[in-house]
This record gives C-alpha cells, sequence and structure tokens, in this order.
C-alpha cells in the first residue's frame, strides 16, 4: 500500500497522544475529578487518539488481508462515521451543559477549530466511502483527526498549566 509509512506514522501519534493523556491524569489528577473543561478536552484526546489509530490501521489491515486496494479504503471510511459522528454529538453535549463562566473561560477558538478539523475529517471519510474522491485522501482524513487530538491535547495542557 502507497501509504503505508503514513498510516502507521499516523497511528504512532495518535498513540502517544494517547500515552500522554493517561500520564497528564495519573500525575495531575491528585485523586480530584477534572474541572470540566479540562475533562472536555481530555475526552476529546482519547476519543479522537483511538479514533485516529483505529482508522490509520484498519486500511492497512484490510490491504494485508488481500481485499481489493478501493476497498480497502473504501470500508475504514464509512466505518470512521458511526464512530466519529457519537464523538462529535458528544463534546457538543458536555459544551453546552457547562456554564455561562466555563463557557467564557473555555472561549470559543478552541471548540470551533477542533469541531471544525473534525468535521472536515468526517466529511473527507464520507466522500471516500461513496467513492467520490480516491482513496488516499482516507490518508488526509486521518490527518485532520490527529490535528484534532492535537488542538484539545494543547488546550488542556493550557488550561491546566497556565
Amino acid at each position: 500500500m502507497e501509504h503505508e509509512g503514513i498510516l502507521i506514522g499516523v497511528a504512532q501519534i495518535g498513540a502517544v497522544f494517547a500515552g500522554f493523556l493517561a500520564l497528564v491524569l495519573v500525575f495531575s489528577s491528585n485523586g480530584e475529578r477534572a474541572e470540566p473543561v479540562s475533562a472536555m478536552h481530555g475526552r476529546s484526546v482519547l476519543y479522537s487518539s483511538f479514533l485516529t489509530i483505529f482508522g490509520a490501521l484498519f486500511p492497512l489491515a484490510l490491504f494485508a488481508a488481500g481485499l481489493d486496494e478501493a476497498l480497502a479504503w473504501r470500508i475504514p471510511a464509512g466505518a470512521v462515521l458511526p464512530a466519529a459522528l457519537p464523538m462529535l454529538a458528544e463534546s457538543l453535549r458536555f459544551y453546552l451543559r457547562m456554564s455561562a463562566e466555563q463557557r467564557r473561560a473555555l472561549g470559543l477558538a478552541i471548540p470551533i477549530t477542533s469541531w471544525t478539523i473534525s468535521g472536515i475529517g468526517v466529511t473527507l471519510s464520507v466522500l471516500v466511502a461513496a467513492g467520490l474522491l480516491a482513496g488516499p485522501v482516507f490518508v488526509l482524513a486521518m490527518v485532520f483527526a490527529l490535528s484534532a487530538v492535537t488542538v484539545n491535547f494543547m488546550a488542556l495542557a493550557l488550561q491546566r498549566w497556565l
């Protein structure tokens, strides 16, 4: 498969973010529940990391199993949608449940950036699954998913330590 190295790299970076999140949670919680804003970013990092790992490795596994390359791209692209939409909905639901003060503290830049990046990645995945875009565009969708992980991890770090 032509883009194997990129997909493996994307999966590895997603795993690193999930690992860093685990370390952050273990060493900074002091046994207390996270503040709602931190919890929202933490969930987004965790969900997006696992989606990125799954989305990046699934086409490689299908291709290695002997599936036609076009299907090896389209099936994972279609599988991302039912996984991503509940994550986006949960993030929006969590944001809407926050108090006005918590939303003011969070600001709009991070949520809008994260949701936009995720929305572009989901849209690209849908277009690949439908056969309207070439399969390798799914690699770009996974890069967008990884970008959402990055935005939320940075927001979590900034909110926790600045």
